[in-house]
């Protein structure tokens, strides 16, 4: 595979044009974050609150970490994609609930066929690391395309990553130029400095150091460290 400076870390070395290349299978939800209240019965009995009332105070009570009492609510009103997403995140955390791989699988199932991006996001990275499901790249690979395509920058910077490196799909600089920029486009940095970078080294577009600088601007104006090592090259080349 063509190389750019490559940096060495922990043991390993980085391609500083690839950020994050996935995201840590451990920690597949990101900044989402205990008991019962008599307040949860009159929601769940009060004909007069509306489903976005009950999911309004769901998140609000998750937020507060009432576990107990988001999970209720959520289920309350469990045939909404929100809250069945929700619901997957608490069976895999185990915040609320018994901690259960399959339990979140399901949820998200249903989140996803609704058109939950999150959700679709969620499941691909069940299957790429076979957490309560068989291991599937290819089942991973269908999910991420459907959030990519369903607005997800979580999904659509992984994909561009796969294309770039050729992971489980046909190698394509074009395809990971093309998803990066989705990516970029709605303020991920990671993706923005991929973009630069594809930009630098005329991978997948017409070499443009004015390009890159655009988009390396973006992502270290985000405080993107590779996105200032990538400026500072372009100042002393």
């Amino acid at each position: 595979m063509k190389s750019i400076f490559l940096l060495c870390m922990v043991g390993m070395c980085w391609h500083p044009l690839l950020a994050h290349k996935y995201h840590d299978g451990s920690t597949i939800i990101l900044n989402l974050f205990s008991s019962v209240s008599s307040s949860l019965v009159s929601d769940l009995n009060d004909t007069s609150v509306s489903e976005l009332d009950v999911l309004e105070r769901a998140n609000k009570a998750r937020k507060a970490h009432e576990y107990e009492k988001a999970y209720h609510l959520y289920l309350s009103i469990s045939t909404n994609k929100e809250a069945q997403y929700q619901i997957g995140v608490m069976y895999f955390q185990g915040r609320g609930v018994p901690q259960s791989y399959s339990e979140a699988e399901k949820w998200w199932r249903k989140a996803a066929g609704q058109g939950n991006a999150d959700a679709q996001y969620d499941l691909g990275k069940l299957y790429l690391y076979g957490f309560g499901v068989p291991q599937s790249y290819s089942e991973a690979t269908k999910y991420y395309l459907k959030a990519a395509e369903g607005g997800s920058v979580l999904a659509q910077h992984d994909i561009g990553v796969m294309y770039f490196e050729g992971d489980h799909v046909p190698q394509s600089y074009s395809e990971a130029e093309k998803w990066w920029r989705k990516a970029a486009e709605q303020g991920y940095a990671a993706s923005q400095h991929n973009l630069g970078g594809l930009y630098f080294k005329g991978w997948g577009v017409p070499q443009s150091y004015s390009e890159a600088e655009k988009w390396w601007r973006k992502a270290a104006g985000q405080g993107y460290i590779e996105a200032q090592k990538g400026l500072l090259l372009l100042k002393h080349r």
